[in-house]
């Protein structure tokens, strides 16, 4: 080493000093690598990346709200009543959600999003606190686009059959189905169990919109790469 220090005139050089090059290794790899950072950057860093990083805050706790509504409203839906038949006799109804498997399957694809959207509500407030996601930029991207939309086709589907299904209790289906709630001292039970499926279909639309910007920063992420 100090012989080559001689020949370079007393002064060695230092290479760990020295910034990396991207000359005559490709023409676009000192561009692309700057996008990417870029990217990454502007995502979490920036205040344009800090809004999305807000709104994405605020998407995850409106889902986790409504879907908190949407399954404590059906676990809490349950009545009885006295009823009077034909022949004059009294007897006793009890109804509850659990009588109806697509009710039971709102309820549990609510607590599903709602344990979902209160851990993105973490992940958000790291990123927005400390800069940065818990999980590196591409994974989490992915992984978001694809818990979104999964999640939000699951509260689709259940609350469609949960739509279904109080509108048949409410008011039956000709004579094969008749209405358990009309005229009868059940209809505190059709009242809550379509205020349930309600809130269930506000959370797939808060859960869509999740999709629709996770899905745009993960094309915009895989564009840049």
């Amino acid at each position: 080493m100090s012989n080559i220090a001689q020949n370079m005139g007393g002064v060695a050089p230092n290479y760990a000093a020295q910034p990396p090059s991207f000359d005559g290794v490709a023409p676009n790899l000192e561009s692309q690598y700057q996008d990417k950072a870029y990217y990454v950057n502007s995502r979490a860093n920036s205040s344009r990346g800090r809004c999305w990083r807000v709104a994405d805050l605020v998407l995850r706790i409106l889902a986790a709200a409504l879907s908190l509504i949407a399954f404590a409203t059906m676990a809490s839906d349950s009545k009885s009543a006295t009823e009077i038949d034909g022949l004059g006799g009294v007897f006793q109804v009890n109804i509850k959600y659990s009588n109806f498997g697509t009710m039971k399957a709102v309820l549990a694809a609510n607590v599903l999003v709602c344990a979902y959207s209160l851990a993105q509500t973490l992940g958000a407030l790291v990123s927005i606190v400390a800069g940065h996601g818990l999980l590196p930029t591409p994974l989490s991207e992915c992984l978001s686009f694809s818990f979104d939309q999964f999640f939000a086709y699951l509260v689709l589907a259940t609350s469609a059959a949960g739509a279904e299904t109080v509108h048949l209790v409410n008011n039956g289906f000709g004579s094969v189905w008749q209405s358990l709630c009309k005229n009868t001292g059940l209809s505190g039970f059709c009242t809550i169990a379509a205020a349930s499926v309600s809130m269930s279909f506000l959370t797939f639309v808060v859960v869509g919109m999740s999709a629709i910007e996770s899905g745009y920063f993960l094309a915009k992420y895989i564009s840049r790469s």
